[in-house]
């Protein structure tokens, strides 16, 4: 076929500010992992341009995985885990959890679990010195939930361990992507932002429409016809 005659789609655009049906006819039956964005994801914006530049390239981006690093990769294809630092963590998590796409945290991520060990050296090192040694210690304890993402009480290691900041980040992105169904499964937009990471999302169920926009710090809607995409949903 070539590339130049590939299908393309705006299964995960919207179309000014309005959500459409998505048309799913000639999907495969398989969701990928977006590769695009982990090689890219050595910033936030970095991985943002590269995964939107591509997204009419897949039936429906709004269904890829979207992580920072692996059990395989750090971004770039590095063989570390990521050490980017907290402040670009925060960052690059909440670019997983309002960009389109499924938000997916490699484990003990959450507290830089062994950033910056290589993730795998075969048979050549002990386990324990990898990215993928054990983290159960870090969970030994007990936790009682009061809520979707609210601890009322911890002990043990996992106290310490649910006390950390990237820890409360995720948890407080967890409760706005629940409460928020445009964050969960709608189609985004740049048209009318401006700033190198900015977009609006809505998604449309019969009469039910919720939207919602994002921006990072320093970077902000432009001009937007319709005030109520700036509230987090109405019916």
């Amino acid at each position: 076929m070539g590339t130049g005659n590939q299908p393309t789609t705006d299964n995960a655009f919207l179309r000014g500010n309005a959500y459409h049906a998505p048309d799913h006819s000639r999907f495969s039956g398989m969701n990928v992992i977006d590769m695009r964005m982990h090689m890219n994801f050595g910033d936030a914006p970095n991985a943002f341009n590269n995964g939107k530049d591509s997204d009419d390239s897949y039936n429906d981006a709004t269904y890829n995985t979207v992580y920072v690093d692996s059990h395989d990769y750090g971004p770039n294809k590095s063989s570390e885990r990521y050490t980017g630092g907290t402040d670009a963590w925060a960052e690059n998590m909440s670019l997983m959890w309002t960009f389109r796409g499924i938000p997916t945290l490699y484990y003990g991520s959450e507290i830089e679990f062994q950033k910056g060990q290589r993730i795998d050296c075969g048979p050549t090192c002990p386990l324990a010195t990898t990215g993928r040694a054990y983290y159960g210690d870090h969970l030994a304890g007990s936790v009682t939930a009061s809520g979707f993402g609210v601890v009322s009480s911890a002990t043990g290691a996992v106290a310490q361990t649910l006390d950390k900041p990237l820890v409360k980040h995720v948890q407080r992105l967890n409760q706005i992507r629940r409460a928020i169904p445009a964050l969960q499964k709608g189609q985004y937009s740049t048209e009318g932002v401006t700033g190198q990471m900015a977009y609006k999302r809505r998604f449309t169920q019969g009469r039910w429409t919720a939207s919602c926009w994002s921006r990072s710090p320093g970077r902000h809607l432009h001009r937007h016809p319709e005030r109520h995409l700036r509230r987090r949903g109405h019916r």
